[in-house]
């Protein structure tokens, strides 16, 4: 088996695999070809991008978590 080097211009949402390499152990390694990129590390003191966008925009009524009544009664392991 040959190795495949694939190199994209504009990244589709699925990259399609041939046949050959499918069923087998591979490994796969996405880098941006662009020059001077390092790793994007994420600041500490702040969250992340997901978490701002998602916290705090609930806008219907007040969530209220019902009782969960009473647990039923089950026999003890032996």
């Amino acid at each position: 088996m040959n190795a495949l080097k694939l190199v994209y211009d504009d990244l589709p949402p699925v990259v399609e695999m041939p046949k050959e390499f499918q069923h087998h152990s591979v490994q796969i390694t996405i880098a941006p070809l662009e020059k001077n990129t390092t790793p994007q590390e994420q600041s500490t003191n702040n969250p992340p991008a997901w978490l701002v966008n998602f916290a705090g925009k609930w806008q219907g009524e007040r969530l209220v978590r019902e009782d969960e009544g009473e647990y039923e009664s089950r026999d003890e392991l032996k």
